[in-house]
């Protein structure tokens, strides 16, 4: 075969790979996602029923019940002047709560949740915290009952001062030191770092340091990034237009790389394409898509795909990474704005896409 043969060959099985969609990413996809109606700010996820299936929930009362895969929207009454704050098997029994927390108040009440069926769902008081910003749930101490740690448990000794009106509140729960206990890395939407909090094995958490990210930090991330058995940690900047990946390094120590994401609002780990390493998904603050970044197995990302979430869905403030239909690979239910609220879902296609 002579050189002009063998390129026109070489052209031919190129053209065959693209065609035969071979080729994973493809930047600007719109995969035509599934969009529903949403009521709320933030969406949760968990099992409300025990079926094994992962249901979602949104804070302006609205439950989209996991039916083998396929949502069906429940509205639920009994919120009053209570807001949704997270969803979390607190019992342990095998069925997530719905974790609500009355507002406008200097002593804020805790209510839990259990979901009944057809859209009911019972709240009972269970007693009070120090402020109203719940900002996770943890068996700290490791006495087999959760605590509730609120804003101003951590923010007291720190300069964070307190959130707005719409804050961007966001944590990461991982054992930083290896100490065997749970510590806690925090953030609101307006300052500029990560605040890192030690636990001392007995549930006392004391502030430990701060990473700088950039203005409006606004959502973080915390996951093994090379397998070191050390949990790393992505912070992301709004107004700084980046995220920053902090490598951990043992004793609180951590190096850092910064990536531009242009307007990014929401950080989101999924291991998208079951490589065991964990992948990035970054929403849009001012656009109407997400963003796909690969992980290398080492800690380094590569943007590879741009989802459009089409029309007037922009701004993904909230998102969930779940396995809606038990096929072993996650999928992305995402909250955007526009013209009203919308939940959207994409499905992954097992190649490392979504469809």
């Amino acid at each position: 075969m002579d050189d002009k043969a063998k390129a026109g060959l070489a052209i031919i099985i190129v053209l065959c790979v693209v065609l035969s969609g071979c080729l994973s990413w493809v930047p600007g996809e719109n995969p035509s996602p599934v969009v529903l109606k949403g009521y709320g700010r933030n969406i949760y996820a968990g099992d409300l029923n025990g079926d094994g299936y992962t249901d979602v929930v949104d804070d302006g009362a609205q439950i989209l019940l996991n039916d083998h895969g396929k949502f069906k929207s429940e509205r639920f009454s009994g919120l009053g002047a209570i807001q949704v704050s997270t969803v979390e098997d607190i019992d342990n029994d095998g069925k997530a709560e719905i974790i609500a927390i009355s507002i406008g108040s200097f002593n804020p009440t805790l209510y839990i949740g259990k979901y009944l069926g057809n859209g009911l769902v019972n709240f009972t008081k269970d007693g009070n915290l120090t402020d109203q910003y719940l900002v996770a749930i943890d068996d700290t101490d490791k006495d087999g009952k959760m605590e509730y740690i609120s804003h101003v448990d951590l923010a007291n000794n720190t300069d964070m001062g307190y959130p707005n009106t719409y804050p961007h509140l966001d944590t990461g729960l991982a054992d930083f030191d290896g100490d065997n206990d749970t510590d806690i890395v925090y953030t609101l939407g307006r300052v500029e770092s990560l605040y890192l909090f030690e636990n001392d094995g007995h549930g006392n958490l004391t502030f430990k340091k701060k990473l700088y990210v950039g203005n409006l930090t606004g959502s973080v991330a915390v996951g093994d990034f090379n397998n070191d058995g050390r949990p790393d940690i992505i912070g992301q900047a709004g107004n700084a237009n980046k995220f920053v990946v902090f490598m951990n390094q043992g004793n609180w120590n951590f190096t850092s790389k910064s990536y531009d994401d242009h307007g990014g609002t929401i950080l989101r780990l999924i291991d998208i394409e079951n490589d065991g390493d964990d992948d990035l998904i970054v929403g849009s603050l001012f656009g109407n898509s997400i963003v796909i970044w690969i992980n290398d197995g080492q800690g380094s990302f590569k943007k590879q795909a741009s989802y459009d979430l089409g029309g007037n869905l922009y701004e993904s403030h909230s998102a969930v990474i779940i396995d809606i239909d038990k096929d072993g690979y996650m999928d992305f239910v995402g909250m955007t704005f526009g013209t009203g609220v919308h939940i959207v879902i994409l499905m992954n296609d097992h190649k490392g896409r979504f469809t």
